[in-house]
């Protein structure tokens, strides 16, 4: 039935309602509900929290459906970020209460600078309007955080927006030989294929499933030939480059499409994960996916309360990193990502 997204969650044991539908918060991820309260984050496992009863029936029927072929988790992730209620109960719970206005009043000043063609440029005039002819990384990075917001190519706040721009991206991202760009072309068309899932016509899915294999291909080809000999250090965009296309090929994993891809803690391997704020966009999300991902709920509402205050604070009143007059959209992008990193980590 089709969900209420207005509705309050209500918090019951290690179960979450929203509109009468049970949802399961995953205990590593945001919080031990197991009548400790709120204010303690959890640190135990996963595994100790899964509820005995199928995964998919925990979620709301039509959210089943429409995610029930892909990898488990994703379904969960998908479904949080299409709904409000769910997002502000997280931020909240992470320590950024007000965080989901900021998002979508970022969201709202990118819509507003679209090229007419449906990319995004780097940059673009403050008075609105597009830039300059768009590029593959920025639009990919914008379309990620609209994403992150829950639209698609075919629901959502901004759906016409994002279907202009994977419009744009899928005819580009194949002729861009850069592999930090392929591979955020890669993660956004593999989350919208995900997100428009159940509206899709078969045709439509398995179009979109061969270029995802294509895609995947190139990728993994290039990943084994960029990676940095052991004694060689590798420099930081090349990292983050090498991260990128392991998200991308994860989300194309949980999206049914190859063989399953587990997730790595590049940035910090050893489990020693870091406290202090994330002071660079690039590298935000992806040190905040890190952390989130490594187990130790305290050490993610640390980091996600700094990082928040530290790069949140660049973002002008409209939502945009504004500078000399201009607005700069990759950058904005950028930290509405590492601003959703409790919500769209998956």
């Amino acid at each position: 039935r089709k969900m209420n997204h207005s509705a309050r969650p209500v918090v019951d044991g290690k179960f979450i309602a929203v509109d009468g539908a049970p949802f399961y918060l995953r205990g590593v991820t945001y919080a031990d509900y197991d009548g400790r309260g709120w204010d303690n984050p959890s640190t135990v496992s996963n595994e100790q929290h899964e509820p005995e009863t199928a995964w998919t029936d925990l979620l709301p029927g039509a959210t089943r459906e429409r995610y029930a072929s892909f990898v488990r988790g994703s379904a969960r992730a998908m479904f949080v970020r299409t709904s409000d209620p769910m997002k502000r109960l997280i931020e909240t719970r992470v320590g950024t209460p007000g965080t989901l206005e900021r998002v979508q009043r970022g969201l709202e000043a990118l819509a507003a600078r679209q090229g007419v063609d449906g990319s995004f440029a780097p940059k673009a005039p403050l008075g609105g309007g597009a830039g300059s002819t768009g590029d593959v990384r920025t639009t990919a990075t914008v379309l990620l955080a609209f994403l992150g917001d829950g639209s698609s190519s075919r629901s959502g706040t901004h759906r016409d927006a994002v279907a202009r721009g994977i419009a744009w991206l899928r005819s580009h991202a194949p002729t861009t030989t850069d592999l930090a760009d392929r591979s955020l072309a890669c993660l956004a068309l593999a989350e919208d294929f995900m997100l428009a899932s159940g509206s899709l016509t078969p045709a439509e899915s398995r179009g979109r499933s061969t270029e995802l294999a294509s895609l995947r291909t190139d990728i993994a080809t290039a990943t084994r030939v960029a990676s940095p000999k052991p004694d060689v250090p590798a420099t930081p965009r090349a990292d983050a480059a090498e991260r990128w296309a392991e998200l991308a090929l994860g989300a194309i994993s949980r999206a049914g499409v190859g063989p399953a891809v587990p997730a790595t803690l590049r940035v910090h391997p050893s489990g020693d994960l870091p406290l202090a704020p994330a002071v660079d966009p690039q590298t935000a999300m992806l040190e905040g996916a890190d952390v989130l991902r490594g187990g130790r709920g305290d050490a993610f509402v640390t980091w996600n309360r700094a990082t928040a205050k530290t790069l949140g604070a660049r973002l002008s009143g409209d939502g945009l990193v504004v500078r000399d007059g201009t607005a700069n959209l990759e950058e904005t992008a950028l930290i509405l990502l590492s601003l959703q990193v409790a919500y769209r980590t998956y």
